[in-house]
C-alpha cells in the first residue's frame, strides 16, 4: 500500500502534468505536410505569402520546369500564329520530343504547346531560335526574364531543363515564375488541358498528352509543368484552385512529386483564410464644409488581400475624418482601412474621394443662406 508521502509525490505530479497541458501553446495550423522533395514551397497565388517552405532558396536541377520560361517568352514576345521552319539543330535536340523535322513548318502557338504540354526539349529549342535568332541570344532573355521576377538564384544554360551542371533554379524562384506565368491567360490555357492536337502547317496533325498526372489526380489541379532527370529527380511546378484560393506549390527532387504537390495543397486549403476586399470598394461618406456639395463619397483606393491562418481573428478597422473643407481634389485622402490579425496591424490602405468637390463662392453661400432661411 503506498505511504502518505509517496501519495503526495504522486499528486504533485500530476498537477504539473495537468499544468503543462493546460498552458501547453496550441499551434493556429494543422501539423505540416510530409513532403519527401529535397526542396518545397507553397505560395497563395494572389499575394505570394509563402505559406510553406523546406530548402527554398537551395540552388537545385530544374529540369523541365525550365520551359515555363522558354514558353512565357514565346507567348509575349511572338505571336502563336508565327510560322516557325524548323532548322536541323532544333530537330536534333533528344530526349521527350514532339519529333520536328527539319525544314517542317509549325506555328508558334503549337510550339509552345508542345513544350509544356509534352514537354517537348526540340519544340523549347525551336521556340528559342525564332524568338531570339539563335539559343545564345535567347538564353539572354531568359536570364534576364528571371531576373526582373526576382529569381536570384537561377541560372540558365539551356531552353529545355536538359542536365547542365550550371542550369539551377530554386524552388521560391520556380515558385515567383510559375506564379507569373499563371496570369497569362494564353499560358494557363495551355497548361491546364490533358490532352490536345496539334496541327502543322503541312494539315499533319499530332496528338499530345499532358506530362502532368496530377491534371488526373487532384481535382483542384489547374497546371502548370513537369520536370525529370536522373540530376533533378522529380520536379514540379504545380497550380490549384479551391473556391477563392488559388496556390502554386514547388517540389524539386522529389520521390513522389504528386503527392507532395496535393499535401502542400490540402495543407494551404485546410488551414489558410483569404480576406478580399476589391478596389473602389464605398467606404461611406465624409461631410463637406464650405463645398459645392454637403458630402463626398468614399472609396477604397487599392484592393486588400489578406491571408492569414484559420483561427486567427481578423479585424478591419475604418478611421476617417469627421468632416473637409473644400476645396478638395478627386483622390485626396481621408482616413485609411486598416487590417489586424489577432490584434497586429498588418495592412493600412488609403480611403479616398472619388470625385473633386470646389469651394463655394460669395453668391453660391448668400443662395444656400436664404434657402436655410
Amino acid at each position: 500500500m503506498m505511504n502518505l508521502y509517496g501519495l503526495k509525490i504522486l499528486c504533485i505530479r500530476c498537477l504539473i502534468i495537468i499544468a503543462l497541458i493546460l498552458y501547453m501553446p496550441t499551434a493556429s495550423l494543422a501539423d505540416e505536410p510530409f513532403i519527401t522533395a529535397r526542396a518545397a514551397i507553397l505560395i497563395e497565388s494572389s499575394t505570394g505569402k509563402i505559406l510553406y517552405e523546406k530548402n527554398p532558396y537551395e540552388p537545385l536541377y530544374p529540369a523541365s520546369t525550365t520551359k515555363v520560361v522558354t514558353a512565357i517568352l514565346g507567348l509575349e514576345l511572338g505571336n502563336i500564329e508565327d510560322i516557325v521552319a524548323i532548322s536541323k539543330e532544333a530537330s536534333m535536340v533528344g530526349e521527350a520530343s514532339i519529333y520536328l523535322k527539319e525544314n517542317q513548318q509549325v506555328y508558334l502557338g503549337d510550339l509552345i504547346k508542345g513544350a509544356l504540354v509534352k514537354s517537348g526539349n526540340d519544340a523549347a529549342y525551336a521556340i528559342g531560335e525564332y524568338i531570339a535568332g539563335n539559343e545564345e541570344l535567347f538564353l539572354m532573355l531568359m536570364n534576364k526574364k528571371a531576373a526582373i521576377l526576382g529569381a536570384e538564384h537561377t541560372s540558365f544554360h539551356n531552353t529545355n531543363g536538359l542536365p547542365d551542371k550550371e542550369h539551377l533554379s530554386s524552388a521560391y524562384d520556380l515558385g515567383l515564375i510559375g506564379r507569373y506565368a499563371m496570369d497569362n491567360a494564353l499560358f494557363a490555357e495551355y497548361v491546364q488541358v490533358k490532352e490536345d492536337k496539334l496541327k502543322f502547317v503541312s494539315g499533319e496533325t499530332r496528338y499530345i498528352k499532358n506530362t502532368n498526372k496530377l491534371l488526373w489526380n487532384y481535382p483542384y489541379a489547374t497546371g502548370i509543368k513537369t520536370g525529370t532527370t536522373r540530376a533533378a529527380g522529380q520536379c514540379l511546378i504545380a497550380s490549384a484552385q479551391r473556391d477563392d484560393k488559388e496556390l502554386i506549390a514547388v517540389v524539386l527532387d522529389s520521390k513522389a512529386r504528386y503527392n507532395d504537390a496535393i499535401s502542400l495543397f490540402e495543407y494551404g486549403f485546410s488551414n489558410w483564410n483569404i480576406y478580399n476586399l476589391p478596389k473602389n470598394t464605398f467606404m461611406g461618406y465624409i461631410e463637406v464644409r464650405n463645398g459645392q456639395k454637403d458630402s463626398l463619397s468614399l472609396h477604397l483606393s487599392d484592393c486588400i488581400t489578406e491571408v492569414y491562418p484559420k483561427g486567427s481573428k481578423i479585424t478591419v478597422k475604418k478611421n476617417i475624418n469627421n468632416h473637409v473643407y473644400a476645396p478638395a481634389s478627386e483622390g485626396t485622402e481621408f482616413g485609411q482601412l486598416e487590417i489586424y490579425i489577432d490584434d497586429l496591424k498588418t495592412q493600412s490602405v488609403p480611403i479616398v474621394g472619388r470625385e473633386a468637390v470646389q469651394r463655394m463662392n460669395i453668391f453660391e453661400k448668400i443662395h444656400r443662406l436664404f434657402l436655410k432661411n
